[in-house]
């Protein structure tokens, strides 16, 4: 899954709205839609933003066991060249 999407996932299920993340993160609204709206993110806008939603940027080896809930973000060329 794309960063982008993860977190308009996660944000979907908390109590965030984009605009609010945005603010929080010093974007403004059109801003923060336009972050969400590239087919690559930057890694620390990644970060930044899970960290308000409560979780984490984690680099593990292919084959790691991940908890229950966690969503594997992929380069877009692996989302079928989007």
């Amino acid at each position: 899954m794309k960063a982008a999407d993860a977190i308009r996932q996660i944000t979907a299920k908390s109590q965030w709205s984009q605009n609010r993340l945005g603010v929080a993160l010093g974007y403004t609204p059109q801003a923060m839609v336009q972050a969400l709206g590239r087919k690559d993110m930057r890694c620390g806008l990644v970060a930044r933003t899970l960290d308000l939603l409560g979780y984490e940027l984690w680099a593990v080896p292919k084959g790691t066991r991940v908890p229950s809930g966690s969503i594997q973000i992929t380069a877009p060329e692996q989302e079928g060249g989007e």
